[in-house]
Parts: C-alpha cells; structure tokens; sequence
C-alpha cells in the first residue's frame, strides 16, 4: 500500500536489512540468518540452542502462522515487554510461554495527521493521528479525548 505524500524532507527507515553485529552474532553462536540477514528465533525470541540469548526488533525474524512479523516499533515494544517477563519468569523457575503480539496497527505520522491501516480499516487524518497515539499509550490523551467525546 503507499499514499503520495508530498513536503516530506526526511523520512526514518527501519534497518530492513540484518547489521554487522547480526552477522557476528549468527557467526559465533550458529544462528539461522533469513535472506535479509535477521537472526531466526525460536517462539520465545532466543537463538536456537542459546536459550540465554534473547533477540528482538528489526534483527529478528519472527515468524506467525509462517509469515514473518513487520518490523514495527510496536511490535518490537512488546518484545521488550515479553522478553523482561520471560526473563522474570526463568529467575523463578517457570518456563516462558511463547511470544505473542497484539496487532496495534500500522501508521505513519506526519505532524497532527496521518496515515495508517488498523486490520483493514484504512485512516488518514485526525483518526489516524489518534488511532496511532493510542496504539502507542501516549500519555494524556485518555483525558484529551474524554474532553473531545464531551463535546459531541
């Protein structure tokens, strides 16, 4: 899917592509690469055969239902939050179930607007904006729109 977009002068990417310190990492520990050169995981994102070795963002390759995860800051984000509760979890003895995502969306925000896809839903605009500041937990805005949902 793309949307023209216009006035933009720079744009963040995600590293698409596996880094150095991916390839020293499969090197040393014998990790499967994908053909972009992320790191496949097991379910509970460590390296195979390297259960003390967690992985996660853009150098994992995650795999749902055989189709890989989109490198996405809110999936990486719940990574952090699952990988801090596995760890937790193998301290107490307790073997970690295996990682699981919430689908927050897609988004691309460009001052107070936007574009993004929320399952099938396409949004531009204001909706998006908001869609996007909620996926994320921006703070306050449960009280701006409490303000907004008032005025209607």
């Amino acid at each position: 899917r793309s949307f023209p977009v216009t006035g933009v002068q720079t744009c963040a990417l995600p590293n698409l592509e596996g880094s150095e310190f991916g390839q020293t990492l499969a090197k040393e520990t014998a990790a499967p690469l994908d053909e972009s050169g992320r790191i496949r995981v097991r379910p509970d994102l460590t390296i195979p055969e390297h259960p003390e070795i967690y992985v996660i963002g853009d150098l994992a390759r995650v795999e749902t239902s055989g189709e890989p995860l989109p490198q996405l800051a809110t999936i990486a984000s719940q990574q952090g939050r699952y990988v801090a509760s596995a760890i937790r979890d193998r301290l107490a003895g307790y073997e970690p179930a295996p990682f699981s995502h919430v689908d927050q969306g897609q988004f691309a925000l460009i001052g107070r607007g936007g574009v993004g896809f929320l399952g099938e839903t396409e949004m531009t605009g204001a909706s998006a904006y908001l869609a996007a500041k909620f996926a994320l937990g921006w703070p306050g805005l449960r009280a701006y729109s409490a303000v907004i949902g008032s005025r209607t």
